[in-house]
């Protein structure tokens, strides 16, 4: 009596078949489940860093770059959020900024 062995793909890339042990099937799945692990945990602490609430108060600011910030916290949360690594907007002084300077409100 003949054996009869049935190979199946395990995946389909290019119109071709592959064929592994179920041992290189599991190190790869871990791989990928390690990588998504990873790239959940940057996305989750680019979050967090981003999270940023400000009152509505009517507080303006000029910022370095020549924007008027309706307050302080507004300000900050774009040093936070858009610019976590840098150049940094510090207040240039309080209130609106110049009507002749390049205020982006």
């Amino acid at each position: 009596m003949k054996k009869v062995q049935i190979h199946r793909c395990l995946f389909f890339f290019g119109g071709c078949c592959f064929k592994m042990k179920s041992s290189s099937v599991l190190s790869i799945l871990v791989l990928l489940l390690a990588v998504l692990l990873q790239e959940l945990k940057v996305n989750a602490q680019d979050d967090d860093r981003c999270l940023v609430i400000c009152t509505a108060d009517w507080n303006p600011v000029c910022g370095s770059n020549g924007k008027t910030y309706p307050n302080k916290c507004e300000l900050d949360g774009e040093n936070r959020c858009l610019r976590p690594n840098g150049p940094l907007v510090t207040i240039a002084h309080e209130g609106q900024c110049n009507p002749t300077t390049k205020d982006n409100k």
